[in-house]
């Protein structure tokens, strides 16, 4: 049998052009956190954990919850919301 193979390669090329790169946080005692919640079925259970451990292990002060559409990117007014209210946030948890 002949014939060609062709191999595809699914990972995005890395763009940084554009980019802000913002400053590292020295630590997160009093931090606000945003959790972005895709409304997975174990999102909430996941995120529940997380916050349990930050505030157990690092103080963390607040915590924000906006709900995001599952599969498809969050809305620009949800991201400057985060971006104006928190100091770190959490996407994406993989269920």
């Amino acid at each position: 049998m002949s014939g060609t193979i062709s191999i595809r390669d699914p990972r995005a090329e890395m763009s940084v052009e554009g980019a802000v790169i913002l400053p590292t946080l020295s630590g997160l005692s009093g931090k606000t956190l945003a959790i972005l919640n895709n409304g997975w079925t174990s999102m909430d259970r996941i995120a529940a954990q997380l916050v349990e451990g930050l505030k157990a292990r690092h103080g963390i002060g607040q915590v924000l919850t906006f709900a995001i559409p599952i599969s498809t990117p969050a809305d620009p007014a949800v991201i400057d919301a985060v971006a104006q209210r928190a100091d770190f946030a959490v996407v994406g948890l993989a269920n």
